[in-house]
């Protein structure tokens, strides 16, 4: 099973080393999980500190599969293509490789892995092969284009991928690995396009809006975490039968209080850039498995199934694509584990071996997710 990770800092200062350390920490402790190759994305210039406010008038049709748009977008006066492109490093083996390409990229690039981060958003994923073999070419993250306007990394299956390639190739697509998930950072380059071509003078079209309307294109299960150029700054997870789970501190300092039930703090959509939102300290750890996140943080959220978790600024909203009102953040229970991060690897057994054997259920029914209708019987 393949396991993500991702880390979001704002107002809470992270040098590019530290950055990093969290990344590989994190996929280590997803090591258990099995995979046979891995990677990273991650920037080299700091997120904006203020996005601009934008309009959220006019109606989010969606696209039909036809509009081939392309759309201009500034984001606090630069435009997407004066951003750098994220740096993405990925291939075959252990967590330990990864580690070494990423040191050769650094020292080939001189870049200064002392430079401090004050906003910035970075995912990670392993990954256990299923389409493709173990490559460079089909590790995550995924990318929508050279320029890597989308990034993508994904746990889970896409069932209908094939039907969805053919039609993003015949819009004019190519597709470079024999993956799945490769159809979903090029539709949300598609869809983005289109959308923006729909709403000339209406403004961008919100981060979470957007994965909304391509969520409705993908069949089978999925977690995602999804960073773009277009909205520097900005991190999405969404998932519907896959595990993820988020670990929250807001303020650098704040306590690990009791479980409680939680509205998000962006409750509205059209509020994600509101300048409350943009005065507190946040870090985020969103992740396939909690062994991931409870060393940096015990109070956790576990997302629901067609939950977008959208992270801005200092702040955070939740929504769910089945409810009436998408617009709305629902609440979402914050609880506080009282496990360490051993106990959650062995999840309470005294060894793997055993954590395995009693796990079998679960694995099988993971493994049938997306591929089998299961109706419950009304007796």
């Amino acid at each position: 099973m393949c396991g993500i990770f991702g880390y979001y800092n704002y107002a809470v200062p992270r040098d590019l080393h530290a950055i990093l350390d969290i990344l590989f920490t994190g996929l280590k402790r997803l090591e258990y999980r099995g995979y046979d190759s891995a990677g990273i994305c991650v920037d080299t210039s700091d997120a904006p500190s203020r996005q601009r406010s934008t309009s959220l008038d006019g109606a989010l049709n969606g696209f039909n599969g036809a509009a081939n748009g392309t759309g201009h977008v500034e984001a606090n006066g630069h435009t997407a293509e004066q951003s750098s492109c994220p740096v993405i490093i990925k291939g075959p083996g252990k967590i330990e490789n990864l580690e070494k390409l990423t040191e050769e990229y650094l020292q080939q690039h001189d870049l200064d892995t002392s430079k401090v981060f004050k906003h910035h958003v970075a995912i990670s994923h392993t990954r256990w092969a299923t389409h493709g073999p173990p490559s460079a070419t089909n590790s995550h993250p995924h990318v929508s284009d050279p320029n890597a306007d989308f990034a993508v990394v994904h746990n889970g299956i896409i069932t209908n991928y094939k039907a969805l390639k053919d039609i993003l190739i015949k819009n004019g697509e190519t597709f470079v690995s024999e993956t799945d998930t490769e159809v979903i950072p090029k539709l949300l380059k598609f869809a983005y396009d289109s959308m923006t071509a729909e709403q000339v003078g209406t403004g961008k079209v919100p981060f979470p809006k957007l994965v909304m309307e391509v969520m409705k294109k993908l069949e089978g299960a999925y977690a995602l975490l999804i960073k773009s150029r277009h909205y520097p700054g900005e991190l999405v997870a969404c998932k519907r039968g896959s595990p993820m789970i988020v670990g929250i501190k807001e303020g650098q300092n704040q306590p690990e209080g009791p479980s409680m039930t939680r509205t998000a703090s962006i409750t509205r959509l059209r509020d994600q850039y509101n300048d409350s939102h943009w005065t507190g300290a946040l870090e985020a750890w969103v992740a396939s498995d909690a062994s991931a996140v409870i060393e940096h943080t015990k109070r956790v959220m576990i997302l629901e199934d067609n939950d977008v978790l959208h992270i801005v600024g200092g702040g955070y909203g939740i929504y769910n694509t089945r409810q009436a009102d998408v617009e709305t953040a629902v609440p979402r229970r914050l609880q506080v584990l009282q496990l360490e991060v051993d106990q959650i690897m062995k999840g309470g057994y005294e060894h793997y071996m055993q954590k395995e054997i009693h796990e079998q259920p679960e694995a099988i029914q993971q493994t049938m997710r997306g591929r089998v209708a299961v109706e419950r019987s009304k007796d």
